[in-house]
């Protein structure tokens, strides 16, 4: 009976034994029969990390043709070379030289042949040596600067043709430029603030005095007006230099303003960059005094091409017959044209130089001569200030046994 009683009391424990070891095969066995997984939750998706923007230091170069490095010493190749007065953004020296961003010059364009899109589709590595990057789509434009193979541009476009990419500059890319022509608007990231004063020990604590009316606290430093006014004679240099006339330009007014701003300015960089303006004026004046002088002749001209044009609505258009007449000049009849001499339409010419204009002619047509040594008659015409005769030709003809 014990034994009986002893047996009852362990098949509780053996069915409860049996159940947890059937349970997870059954578990397993029903996942693989329906093919199904437990849901597992996902994990949140990241942003991309953007490169932190590199802090930089604004200034100005007071060298001409200023070579722009791709690394740090004169060994390395020339990006392009900068005019006085160009602002960069400094972030790093290096001794005697400057790491700055790498020049943006507007939009540029790189040539597809050789430029290969990589991943991202907006970014393109360079493939050839020695590449241009120009001013716009065509080998016509600028050279801005060259590039080397492997460096990466963000790709922001494509011309109309297909056959140049429109880039700007990676957000990491660099340049390198020697200090000793640059001026810095302030100390370079990492380089410290400029030394302060020390702080001054606090006076001992007064007795109160009686009540009474305290001045008015100073009004803080004005900003440098002149900051505005170098803004303003930048929009005039603008304006004025658009013109398409060079004779109409302004240059007096934009001189006033520059040396007003070279010589009351308080900050140096807007010095470095009126005086860099002033001496790029000197070109100007030059191209306008030009254009003066040609207008001027443009001037006289017509008016002595009045006069002739009154005379001759005075004489007889009949042809007049001679046997033999002498010619007021000879020579190769060649075509012609330029800017303030409209109604000068071919030269002559004799032992390779210029000896006389000759003017659109009424009565016959100067082009059948072209390429031929001619005899001519006609008005000669005389301009102050122009060494060179004009003729207004009335009559020519090819020279027998001279040729072409």
């Amino acid at each position: 009976m014990f034994f009986l009683a002893k047996i009852r009391l362990s098949i509780p424990w053996v069915l409860f034994m049996a159940v947890c070891l059937v349970l997870p095969v059954t578990a397993v066995t029903a996942q693989e029969a329906t093919g199904v997984a437990p849901a597992v939750e996902p994990a949140p998706a990241t942003e991309p990390v953007q490169p932190a923007a590199r802090p930089f230091v604004e200034a100005v170069l007071t060298g001409n043709n200023v070579n722009v490095r791709q690394g740090p010493g004169t060994e390395y190749p020339i990006y392009y070379t900068a005019p006085m007065g160009t602002w960069i953004e400094v972030v790093d020296r290096q001794g005697q030289w400057l790491e700055i961003e790498f020049p943006a010059k507007g939009f540029s364009w790189v040539s597809r042949d050789y430029l290969q899109k990589i991943a991202p589709e907006d970014i393109g590595v360079v493939t050839g040596s020695n590449i241009s990057v120009r001013s716009g789509p065509g080998t016509q434009f600028d050279r801005n600067y060259v590039v080397q193979a492997g460096h990466k541009f963000k790709i922001l476009g494509i011309d109309a043709s297909g056959v140049w990419y429109r880039v700007s500059p990676m957000p990491d890319a660099t340049a390198w430029i020697m200090a000793d022509y640059v001026k810095l608007s302030g100390p370079l990231p990492g380089e410290g603030p400029a030394p302060t004063q020390p702080a001054q020990p606090v006076a001992p604590a007064t007795p109160a005095t009686p009540a009474a009316t305290q001045p008015a606290a100073a009004a803080p430093p004005a900003a440098d007006v002149y900051a505005e006014k170098m803004d303003d004679a930048e929009n005039a240099f603008k304006t004025e230099t658009s013109k398409e006339n060079p004779a109409e330009w302004d240059i007096n007014k934009l001189e006033e303003a520059y040396k007003d701003v070279e010589a009351n300015a308080s900050q140096p960089l807007l010095v470095v960059r009126a005086r860099a303006r002033l001496a790029e004026l000197k070109a100007y004046t030059a191209v306008k005094e030009r254009a003066l002088e040609l207008g001027k002749v443009d001037d006289d001209l017509k008016a002595r091409l009045g006069e002739l044009e009154k005379a001759r609505q005075q004489e007889t258009t009949a042809p007049v017959a001679h046997a033999i007449s002498p010619y007021i000049a000879t020579g190769k009849v060649e075509k012609f044209y330029v800017p303030g001499l409209g109604d000068a339409t071919h030269k002559l010419m004799k032992n390779g130089e210029v000896i006389s204009y000759l003017l659109r002619s009424k009565v016959l047509d100067l082009a059948v001569y072209e390429g031929k040594i001619s005899g001519l008659k006609g008005t000669i015409v005389s301009l102050p200030g122009l060494e060179i005769q004009i003729i207004d030709v009335t009559s020519a003809a090819a020279l027998a046994g001279q040729g072409k």
